[in-house]
């Protein structure tokens, strides 16, 4: 048996890998590899201003968050946002923090490319050719063949690829929850599966928008209405709320206010409403409102409540003796704290009929089929 062929001695180490450096205490001239903190002075650091795709609102290189019930107007205003970046004009509030048009690479998981998305795009007057839709990846079977797979925000080195090709400023998601992946109630995994999209925001400099649902707790803190994990928020260093006007008779008038800011002072609240021309919507803005998150969500939860409680004083008082003088209803409620405008909402929702008995001029109220 030769040397090379001899067993190795069970008690002799193996060789150890070089590390390129010596520990001078250690005959043998190897030290074990470093552990411990990775500290960086901030000597290291440059100071620098942040940089706006819309000022106050989105920051580049940054991931932003519109929040919202459907129904509100988030996607319109997104595609609003897209054409404005695409032809390089002003901002709704009129601010231009624009050099000039950029791209826009669309996520969208609920609307048509051709009934819904191209006409809101024209009516909004947007450069269409820089404008992109993200409709797949292409990936590589185990055979090596091709073959289209669907988008998810894992596929980081996907988008970050496209945001090059297309010289994107914008990145809209819209909705998050549908290429989330995983469960976005789990904290961890959502910070997981987001930090990657804020790294790619920060190494490219584009703008990242990110859409999500409300949950349906009502009331409370804006920052915990959002669907999914808290950790969404936490990812984006800008955040709105897309809520009604409860002001507003018409019922039209969207407020867009500001729930989180990292990076700024918190923008001045704007409204706009949703008007349609040659059956296509678009967004007609309105300026500013003094409107912000914490009260739209507290009139949103206060009206509903006070709504409910009319609803049990009618039904309590004409379920019981089944016709009411109107006046006195109205005096019940105001001794409680319910105005004649949300007994008359809680009326209206019930079907209660008034009406005048024999020769009585006063009004009557009474629930439908009572006689």
């Amino acid at each position: 048996m030769t040397a090379a062929q001899q067993p190795p001695d069970p008690y002799e180490l193996p060789p150890m890998p070089d590390y390129g450096y010596e520990d001078p205490a250690n005959d043998a001239g190897y030290a074990p590899p470093p552990t411990g903190p990775v500290l960086t002075s901030m000597d290291s650091y440059d100071a620098k201003p942040v940089e706006w795709l819309w000022r106050k609102w989105i920051p580049f290189g940054m991931v932003s968050l519109a929040d919202g019930d459907p129904g509100k107007g988030k996607s319109l205003f997104t595609l609003d946002l897209a054409a404005r970046v695409s032809t390089g004009n002003p901002m709704p509030d009129g601010s231009d923090t624009l050099e000039g048009p950029g791209g826009v690479i669309l996520v969208s998981a609920e609307d048509d490319p051709n009934c819904t998305i191209r006409p809101r795009l024209d009516a909004a007057h947007a450069d269409c050719s820089r404008i992109h839709l993200l409709n797949g990846i292409t990936k590589l079977d185990k055979d090596g063949n091709p073959y289209r797979a669907e988008y998810g925000i894992a596929d980081i080195d996907e988008l970050e690829t496209a945001v090059y090709k297309t010289a994107a400023s914008l990145v809209i998601i819209d909705p998050l929850m549908a290429y989330l992946g995983g469960d976005a109630h789990r904290d961890n995994e959502v910070r997981r599966s987001l930090r990657p999209l804020a790294e790619m925001a920060a190494r490219t400099g584009v703008a990242v928008l990110i859409v999500r649902h409300l949950n349906k707790s009502g009331g409370g803190s804006p920052i915990y209405r959002g669907g999914g994990s808290i950790g969404i928020i936490g990812a984006a260093r800008s955040a709105f709320l897309f809520a009604p006007d409860q002001d507003d008779e018409t019922g039209k008038r969207i407020v867009i206010a500001p729930t989180k800011s990292n990076v700024s002072a918190r923008p001045t609240s704007i409204a706009y409403e949703v008007v349609i021309e040659d059956d296509v919507p678009r967004i007609r803005w309105l300026g500013e409102s003094d409107k912000d998150a914490e009260s739209l969500l507290d009139t949103e939860t206060s009206r509903g409540a006070a709504r409910d409680e009319a609803t049990q004083l009618l039904l309590a008082e004409l379920g019981a003796g089944g016709t009411c003088l109107a006046r006195d209803l109205y005096d019940q409620a105001q001794l409680v704290g319910i105005s004649e405008k949300t007994l008359k909402r809680a009326k209206k929702s019930l079907g209660v009929i008034s009406f005048h008995q024999d020769g009585d001029s006063a009004w009557y109220w009474r629930l439908p089929g009572k006689q």
